[in-house]
């Protein structure tokens, strides 16, 4: 189809050379979910001791009305859920590995606890102000080397933010392939946080229909959403699963072809390439591309040239060869 479409737009390239074109007509956000020893205050969140973070305020997202969520339900876990929370419901869990460089007590428990259920994880790094992003990243895969949905990095205090971007190009020069970045939209450009090359979008956005991207993110790169805080089992924070699970199990490949499929496909090809050649030879003929004589001038501009000698003339003689080979192979 797509040759088809090549050889229909050097004719309309033609035509239009020729004369015969047509006439032309006239946000939102809070701080996400609580790290170890956090307390909670109203409407912010803050570390404690209070040397250790500060309060994060939590404004009342904006958008349209919410609708049902279509993704898996996922949660994200820290020690505030238990040791063992509850996996009722639940399509996956990224879990609380450490906090700056400290190790968050409930991550090895929690990690068990997923693998007996069958739910496929991933971890992430509290970052901490004043704590390079990149020695995180290292100390949270030393932690877990292992993390079926990747490394994240969490990001909602001033002063971490810009330090994102320092995370996910460590995690590149492990050849990670699932990096992803949490924050919200409130405070992560405020902050200096930016678009991090390799990284997939975590957005903590509540109260709205459905999230967006922030910080030069693509809304391509968004593969969960935090939609709502302390509203599953042990007061986790819910999440909508929008593409993680799938990076974190990608297809099998496909069986190779049995002999009769692979024929099947072969004769499909030639009647294929046989409809192409007899387009092109007409347009050949047509417009007199070869065979000479001539019987009127030829046009000497750059669309004809172009369409006659540079798209069907080549495209043909490759047909040709195409035809003369699958011919063989079906005798």
């Amino acid at each position: 189809m797509r040759r088809i479409c090549i050889v229909l737009a050097a004719l309309a390239a033609t035509l239009v050379s020729a004369g015969c074109s047509a006439p032309h007509p006239h946000s939102p956000a809070r701080a996400p979910s609580r790290p170890a020893g956090t307390l909670t205050f109203g409407h912010c969140v803050t570390r404690n001791p209070p040397s250790m973070g500060e309060c994060v305020p939590k404004p009342q997202a904006v958008g349209a009305a919410p609708r049902a969520s279509s993704g898996a339900r996922c949660a994200d876990w820290s020690v505030w859920q238990g040791y063992y929370p509850s996996t009722e419901g639940l399509h996956c869990v990224i879990i609380q590995g450490a906090y700056g460089l400290s190790e968050e007590p409930s991550v090895r428990s929690q990690i068990g606890d997923a693998r007996a259920h069958g739910i496929p994880y991933g971890v992430y790094d509290f970052a901490e102000p004043g704590v390079n992003g990149a020695a995180e990243f290292r100390y949270l895969h030393e932690l877990v080397p292992a993390s079926p949905l990747g490394y994240a990095t969490d990001n909602e205090v001033s002063g971490t933010f810009w330090r994102a971007c320092e995370f996910v190009a460590e995690a590149r020069n492990y050849h990670e392939p699932i990096i992803l970045v949490f924050s919200y939209p409130g405070g992560y450009a405020a902050g200096g946080g930016g678009y991090c090359p390799g990284a997939k979008l975590w957005p903590s956005e509540w109260g709205i229909a459905s999230p967006y991207p922030f910080g030069g993110f693509p809304a391509s790169s968004i593969v969960i959403w935090q939609f709502c805080g302390g509203c599953g089992n042990n007061g986790a924070d819910l999440d909508q699963d929008r593409g993680l699970i799938a990076l974190g199990h990608p297809p099998k490949p496909k069986p190779p072809p049995t002999p009769a499929q692979r024929r099947a496909k072969e004769q499909r090809e030639l009647r294929a390439d046989l409809h192409l050649r007899t387009i092109l030879r007409a347009l050949e003929a047509r417009h007199n591309c070869r065979n000479p004589p001539y019987h009127h001038p030829l046009p000497d501009t750059r669309a004809y040239k172009h369409a006659c000698w540079g798209v069907w003339v080549p495209q043909g003689r490759a047909i040709d060869r195409q035809i003369v080979t699958l011919e063989r192979e079906l005798r």
